[in-house]
């Protein structure tokens, strides 16, 4: 797998993700294939300067397993 954020304007960080595997295995490919391919946008919201809410979506799309996946979430920082 293999990932590389880049910076957007308003403090986004968009980080692209390639998961590939070389052989057959536990990922359902008969071969070398690609197991996901992701796309992830991640905002960190400052609430006051000790508390912040980092938000996230992300969508994968997996060849091998032939599923599309679509993930938002946020957690809380101090």
């Amino acid at each position: 797998s293999a990932s590389y954020p880049f910076r957007l304007p308003a403090d986004i960080v968009l980080t692209p993700a390639v998961g590939f595997t070389p052989w057959k295995g536990m990922y359902d490919a008969d071969g070398a294939a690609f197991t996901d391919i992701a796309l992830k946008a991640s905002k960190n919201i400052n609430i006051t300067d000790h508390f912040s809410l980092p938000l996230f979506v992300q969508a994968i799309v997996s060849p091998s397993f032939d599923k599309t996946y679509l993930i938002a979430g946020l957690s809380i920082g101090f």
